[in-house]
């Protein structure tokens, strides 16, 4: 049995579905497909949201986005298919949903309900056409099986709900095929939840360890991992081996590899993970697995993470940064769900590196302002160097503006501006 995910790129035109089909049909027994949303759905989705905290219209955002997933079923289906009226359907829950004036307080919970439509989506549409070329399947609501707690954008699984979901809703004795969102499940009382980005590749993760699929293979636009992004990087080596805690390694400090908790639910359960082209399907890929060394090759990598902002603070009755402060700080920093990617401290100074959300800063900054002194920088960018050489550093960060650096054994960070 695998356990295959689709991501957006895989997803994102009537071409790239037809090519979805031709790898689903070599694998078409005993198969479950988990999908993303399609293209830059999810981005759209989240333009729509924010417009509509601000009280923009977003009427001309959503029926572009509609228009461009009809687009695509037209491409696929004759315009006599249901799946057109499906679509609309869709599209008018997601306006409904959008009349309502709903307090920034809330932001986190409806995010979740609206963004989680773009899988839905996708979903529909993939087992549709799998169906219309006779690729017997069944979808199945990401919801009934993917069971989280209400931490709204960053749900925690309840595995022990979750594993007796799968079970009896995938199950194969009724069906070869099984199609599903990743990224999404729901609370036990029924509330849309999200896993946070990337959060497809956790979700098929999660099912692949729960029925000890042979193998999850990650299809994406890239032919495998990479030791620096292709898309903004030249001269990168593509690595043939990765050992699921570097992965993880990886993916906490940002990069597009896998998401970050993906290797827990299938590293003890001798799941092989392979991350694949969906172009070039013969490739061979990157392997992730409970490999003793590290990566292979052995190369520096390099992980470009934007969008960052520099908080640097000191108490107003002039305070070493201890342990009470540290205490204060984080406790900030949790009621805003704020990540810390990068921290630094001397006697009288505290700096924070965090990616930049505008719907948390500003509350986390009025918070800070009660206790704190403090200057912030945004606008800036995260480079973090495993496995660094000097060569490496030195071409990565000349001629560059550094904000902040740290270095240990195995990592350099600089935190530049852009």
């Amino acid at each position: 049995m695998k356990v295959y995910k689709f991501g957006g790129a895989s997803v994102k035109s009537a071409e790239a579905l037809k090519n979805a089909l031709e790898i689903t049909i070599a694998e078409k027994d005993n198969l479950i497909i988990v999908v993303s949303a399609m293209g830059k759905t999810t981005n759209n989705l989240e333009i729509i949201l924010n417009k509509y905290y601000k009280k923009i219209d977003f009427s001309d955002d959503l029926n572009n986005l509609k228009s461009y997933h009809l687009k695509i079923v037209s491409e696929l289906f004759d315009k006599e298919n249901q799946i057109f009226s499906e679509i609309e359907n869709i599209f008018s829950q997601i306006s409904d949903d959008l009349i309502k004036v709903e307090s920034i307080e809330n932001y986190d919970k409806k995010y979740d309900a609206i963004i989680s439509y773009g899988e839905l989506i996708s979903s529909l549409i993939l087992s549709s056409f799998l169906n219309s070329c006779n690729l017997k399947n069944e979808l199945i609501d990401a919801r009934k099986i993917i069971i989280t707690d209400n931490n709204f954008r960053a749900a925690n699984v309840n595995f022990n709900q979750t594993e007796t979901a799968i079970n009896k809703f995938l199950d194969f004795s009724k069906n070869k095929v099984f199609i599903t969102q990743g990224f999404i499940g729901s609370t036990s009382d029924k509330q849309t939840t999200t896993l946070g980005r990337e959060g497809s590749d956790y979700t098929a993760s999660i099912i692949a360890g729960t029925l000890k699929a042979d193998e999850l293979v990650l299809w994406k636009d890239v032919e495998g991992i990479y030791n620096a992004d292709p898309k903004i990087t030249d001269n990168v080596v593509k690595l043939n081996e990765i050992s699921f805690r570097e992965a993880t390694e990886l993916a906490y400090y940002g990069a597009q590899v896998i998401h970050p908790k993906t290797a827990k639910p299938i590293m003890y359960k001798n799941v092989k993970l392979i991350v694949k082209s969906f172009v070039n399907k013969n490739s061979t890929g990157t392997t992730v697995g409970n490999f003793a060394h590290k990566i292979s090759p052995m190369v520096p990598i390099t992980i470009f993470k934007i969008n960052q902002v520099l908080v640097t603070l000191s108490t107003k009755e002039f305070d070493f940064i201890d342990e009470i402060i540290f205490e204060k700080v984080f406790s900030i920093l949790n009621l805003f769900k704020i990540k810390i990617n990068l921290m630094q401290n001397t006697a009288l100074n505290l700096s924070l590196c965090f990616d930049y959300n505008p719907n948390s800063f500003d509350g986390f900054i009025n918070h800070l302002k009660q206790t704190f002194i403090f200057k912030y920088n945004t606008n800036l960018t995260l480079i973090t160097i495993r496995h660094y050489t000097d060569d490496t550093i030195k071409n990565i960060i000349k001629d560059k503006t550094i904000k902040l650096e740290q270095k240990n054994k195995l990592n350099a960070f600089y935190l530049i501006e852009n």
